[in-house]
């Protein structure tokens, strides 16, 4: 079993109102499982991990586009996700006592069980002042590719770890994208 905690931040790239959300950097813990396959014949310091993992993310955002006081827009977005991960990394080991440093790399799949993306705008014109709302990213796709990069030390059947994750996102139009960084 393993558990911990992510750090992850969201950029996009698109259409004018995707590029001007500024995002806060989102926290959310992540539980899964992992099985580790040691390649013989050398002397343990070479394996194979398989690991399941559940991550959630959920993304908070504001922008303003301000042509003056009586012509502006304030938008306001979410994107929450829920994935279940499969992750597959290489892992080298270095044999020190029962203390192993190691580091890692691999590539990670996640599919979506959850996905929601919602934009409000507060769309102000001269006299009036209109309320809209729409999806944030019109067309999603359930399932995100991800590198994985990390580092850490086994202890026995226990260890402690630092990864880093740069995965696609949600994001399945052309011309957008939604890059997502993970650090645990």
């Amino acid at each position: 079993a393993m558990g911990g905690m992510n750090l992850q931040t969201l950029k996009t790239v698109g259409p004018t109102t995707l590029s001007l959300i500024n995002y806060s950097t989102d926290i959310q813990p992540t539980l899964g499982f992992s099985l580790q396959f040691v390649l013989p014949r050398q002397g343990r310091k070479i394996s194979i991990l398989v690991e399941t993992m559940m991550k959630k993310e959920d993304f908070k955002g504001t922008g303003v586009v301000y042509t003056d006081k009586d012509n502006n827009s304030t938008y306001t977005m979410n994107i929450a996700a829920t994935y279940i991960k499969l992750n597959a990394l290489f892992r080298y080991e270095i044999a020190l006592s029962n203390n192993r440093p190691f580091i890692q790399l691999g590539i990670g799949n996640g599919f979506a069980t959850s996905l929601s993306n919602k934009l409000n705008e507060h769309r102000v014109f001269y006299s009036s002042a209109k309320d809209f709302q729409s999806d944030f990213i019109v067309l999603t796709r359930k399932n995100e590719q991800g590198i994985i990069l990390g580092t850490g030390m086994s202890f026995g059947r226990s260890g402690v770890e630092a990864r880093f994750e740069a995965s696609n996102g949600m994001a399945n139009g052309i011309g957008v994208s939604t890059d997502v960084k993970t650090f645990s």
